[in-house]
């Protein structure tokens, strides 16, 4: 893979092998502050947040220094959401470029890279369809999950 400066990586050829991925999916606290450049959440819908877990021998990093074990590892996620009809209903992705020191990852036990992301659904059952790929060298891997966004409970507020 050519680099920025005319740099060049080596990069395994595994495409065959897919990522395997954990994902856990939870609503949004109401409280919960806005990040900047997030959009406020539309009528009818709720925030969900997607946490991704990916085994660091699943992500590639790129060796920055000759001598060193710290590396640049980029990943690439994204939700799509759609209704009981298949029509989609939401969607997002987003890009992670992180420093792997994978001297550091030898030595804690169930080492992981977890990012999350946002993604705004709609009220009913949502079946999304989440993947992760490495940007490196653009293995894939993908899960289906179900979520039902149900009306909010009442606050007792009469705002």
């Amino acid at each position: 893979m050519l680099r920025p400066g005319g740099k060049k990586v080596e990069v395994p050829n595994d495409h065959s092998e897919p990522i395997v991925f954990n994902v856990e999916i939870s609503s949004a606290p109401a409280t919960a502050p806005l990040a900047p450049g997030d959009p406020a959440v539309k009528r009818g819908r709720m925030r969900y947040v997607v946490k991704y877990e990916v085994p660091p021998q699943e992500v590639f990093a790129a060796k920055e220094k000759l001598d060193g074990d710290v590396g640049t590892a980029e990943l690439g996620a994204a939700v799509w959401a759609f209704n009981h009809d298949g029509e989609p209903v939401a969607r997002n992705a987003i890009n992670v470029t992180l420093a792997v020191d994978e001297r550091k990852a030898k030595t804690v036990s169930n080492p992981a890279v977890i990012f999350t992301q946002i993604v705004d659904l709609p009220r009913g059952w949502n079946y999304l369809y989440l993947a992760v790929w490495d940007a490196m060298t653009l293995r894939i891997g993908t899960v289906n999950a179900q979520v039902e966004v149900k009306k909010p409970a009442a606050t007792g507020s009469n705002r």
